[in-house]
């Protein structure tokens, strides 16, 4: 195994840990939307039909599945915001 190879792998690894973390501090009510919507480029209209969400709920949990993430690592907005 190369340098390259170990390094890409140990990449990997430590971007699932995070990942996981991550939707562990979302909680089952964030995770899913959140996901949807940043991961999946899922429109917020769309996350509504799918989930027979009022209008505007999507916004509203996206904006608390964010902060709850920002709480997790507060370095994320740091680099957000430059």
């Amino acid at each position: 195994r190369s340098g390259s190879e170990g390094n890409a792998s140990e990449a990997m690894i430590s971007a699932r840990m995070r990942m996981r973390k991550a939707v562990a501090a979302l909680g089952d009510q964030f995770a899913g939307p959140v996901i949807d919507i940043c991961c999946f480029l899922k429109g917020l209209e769309h996350v509504e039909r799918e989930r027979g969400w009022k209008q505007r709920t999507a916004r509203h949990v996206l904006a608390q599945g964010l902060a709850r993430l920002a709480k997790h690592d507060p370095r994320a907005t740091k680099r957000i915001a430059r």
